[in-house]
């Protein structure tokens, strides 16, 4: 059901060609209009109603590739030299290092497609983990099923169309998913599965690539 709604939700990205990652959300980055990028022609452009899509375009989609060039010459990215002549990379709690996924668009050198493979799969994480933890509670498959459709339609993410507080919201409920299996764990081993799954989600949730949001 998780990736049945996610679809529809992000058709336009998963089968219409568009990207969360498009310089075309709104972003006038340094330039007065569009297009923004150099021989581009296309001057069509999102009304993303003030929402801030230039988070994305100005810091996080840069973040894999400045990693990525640390960690092929053998270094921790532990600065980043192209910010105000220079400031932490990892120590500013934005780097998202920390997240699995990140090392996806590290891989791909921060590529377009990359970017929309995170999203779309942090949107199936909250939809699959709100109707998981509606179904530890109660244990009705109906609810859960309603609840899982309409996470994957939230509001937020018709504001917050391409912020990294995507990754940050999207990431949370799987903290109160294992809040909600500790409560039916009835074997130690069971108790410990979910106490490491507490850890993994809160780790991910710290390094999800927002502050404010996250912590």
């Amino acid at each position: 059901v998780a990736v049945v709604a996610v679809a529809l939700q992000c058709y336009p990205v998963l089968f219409l060609g568009r990207s969360f990652a498009s310089p075309n959300n709104g972003g006038h980055m340094l330039y007065e209009g569009w297009p923004t990028l150099p021989g581009d022609t296309d001057r069509m452009c999102s009304n993303t109603g003030s929402s801030d899509t230039g988070a994305l375009l100005f810091q996080h989609l840069y973040y894999p590739m400045v990693q990525r060039d640390a960690l092929l010459q053998g270094e921790l990215p532990l600065w980043n030299r192209y910010s105000l002549s220079g400031e932490p990379l990892l120590g500013q709690g934005q780097s998202m290092f920390g997240d699995p996924f990140n090392f996806l668009t590290i891989a791909a050198d921060g590529a377009a497609w990359a970017w929309d493979v995170r999203f779309s799969l942090a949107r199936f994480i909250l939809a699959a983990a709100l109707g998981g933890i509606v179904w530890q509670l109660t244990r009705h498959l109906g609810a859960a099923v309603l609840t899982t459709i309409g996470a994957a339609f939230l509001g937020f993410f018709t504001y917050r169309l391409t912020h990294p507080a995507n990754f940050s919201v999207c990431y949370s409920p799987l903290i109160l998913l294992a809040w909600t299996g500790l409560l039916s764990a009835a074997s130690p081993r069971r108790i410990m599965t979910w106490l490491l799954a507490l850890v993994g989600a809160n780790w991910l949730v710290l390094t999800s690539g927002t502050v404010k949001e996250a912590y």
